[in-house]
């Protein structure tokens, strides 16, 4: 039915008829579905109707039939109901829709475009704003909103400091209490070790932060990271996704104002045992797994702080630039620095990990040293204390008077 009602408007003018239809409130339970409802009114019968719907700025349009009540002479019902079994949308993204209505004789009305603000209706959500930032919450005081809208203006202070970003026109903060409830509303089948999350595109971070001060260097930890994602995409726009996944994650964490501490002992391990990975495969993702991922954003802070330390503002200015303007990341680095990105890894190495590939390499094999060495070290002692016992007797049978101490002794047995 839907294909033929492509067909038919093929060619067909649609008339506009904004004041044909009275759209209601969009009803949706978050994460299971989306009702669509408007009057439409009309004079000739209406044979299809068909709405279009889509998350706004993205580019998968959604198109499904509306069922048709007929209220009375020129009243119709219109309704639609969108499971998200079939699509999940993102939370606190607004939803774009309109609809195309078939009329007998052949006539298309073509609605205006409509949209709502697809937010977490499961909660009752307060707000607080000042400047730029506006924070919501459920759980917990004003204080607890203004502590995190103070965080906020700190770490974009912080940020000022080491990269001159414009600053946002509004940045939204939604705030959970409890880490299942945020990963419900960020993906239901996503990673569930994630503690907060930026959505650049839409100007907005979700994060879990409990209401209480025993948590308020998280605060100082994760709302500078994520202000600093949502900076890097309103500055690179489409190039955004072209960064490398360890400038990109690299440039939020040194920016932290209460770096994670769990970092440098990372780093001293994974150096120890030879097991960093190979910032290449930090380009296009990080890996999957809490531990892998945590190692990942341990060596891209490190990493990026080695390139801000040598090469300053300017060289991450033309890192960003560079990278977004899509050159690949291996001649990224050699592009902007003037060096490979295995020879900054490298340098990285002897400079802030205090150790070489050498090094690296004997820390590895030490045990195995230290097995082979008792191996040996055991039959050669052995050996040596035989040798010495055996010259020992030797000595004492060629004495006399050892001779004649042993017969007199056994003579007195």
């Amino acid at each position: 039915m839907l294909a033929v009602f492509m067909g038919m408007t093929m060619g067909v003018l649609p008339v506009s008829a904004d004041e044909n239809i009275q759209d209601q409130p969009v009803q949706y339970d978050f994460n299971e579905q989306i009702t669509f409802h408007s009057i439409f009114h009309s004079d000739n019968q209406v044979e299809l109707a068909v709405i279009f719907f889509q998350a706004k700025n993205d580019t998968q349009t959604f198109v499904e039939l509306a069922s048709i009540e007929k209220l009375n002479n020129n009243e119709y019902d219109i309704k639609h109901t969108h499971s998200a079994s079939r699509h999940h949308f993102q939370a606190f993204t607004t939803i774009e829709y309109r609809y195309e209505i078939l009329l007998e004789g052949g006539d298309v009305y073509k609605s205006t475009m409509y949209e709502f603000l697809y937010t977490d209706n499961r909660f009752e959500w307060e707000s607080l704003q000042e400047g730029p930032f506006i924070v919501y919450w459920f759980d917990g005081d004003y204080a607890f909103a203004q502590s995190i809208l103070d965080v906020a203006q700190e770490g974009l202070a912080e940020i000022a400091g080491i990269l001159p970003l414009p600053e946002p026109d509004i940045l939204h903060i939604y705030v959970y209490p409890d880490p299942e409830l945020m990963q419900d509303a960020l993906n239901p089948s996503g990673e569930d070790w994630i503690a907060g999350h930026a959505y650049p595109d839409l100007q907005t971070m979700v994060l879990y932060l409990p209401p209480n001060s025993d948590h308020i260097l998280d605060m100082r930890q994760r709302i500078p990271h994520e202000i600093m994602h949502i900076l890097l995409y309103q500055l690179t726009g489409a190039g955004y996704k072209n960064l490398p996944f360890w400038l990109v994650e690299g440039l939020a964490s040194i920016v932290e104002l209460y770096p994670n501490p769990d970092y440098a002992i990372l780093l001293e391990n994974a150096f120890a045992e030879n097991d960093l990975i190979p910032m290449s495969s930090l380009c296009l993702s990080f890996p999957r797994d809490a531990s892998g991922a945590l190692l990942a954003y341990a060596q891209s802070a490190s990493f990026t702080n080695f390139l801000y330390a040598n090469y300053g503002t300017q060289g991450l200015q033309r890192l960003i630039s560079d990278y977004a303007d899509g050159i690949d990341c291996e001649n990224g680095a050699q592009s902007a620095l003037g060096t490979s990105l295995q020879q900054l890894e490298r340098r990285w190495w002897r400079e802030s990990l205090s150790g070489s590939p050498a090094l690296t390499a004997f820390i590895r094999i030490l045990p195995w040293l230290t097995i082979l060495l008792l191996v040996f070290i055991a039959p050669v002692g052995y050996i040596i204390a035989s040798f010495r016992s055996k010259k020992r007797r030797e000595k004492e049978i060629s004495s006399p008077e050892q001779v004649v101490a042993v017969e007199t002794n056994e003579g007195r047995i």
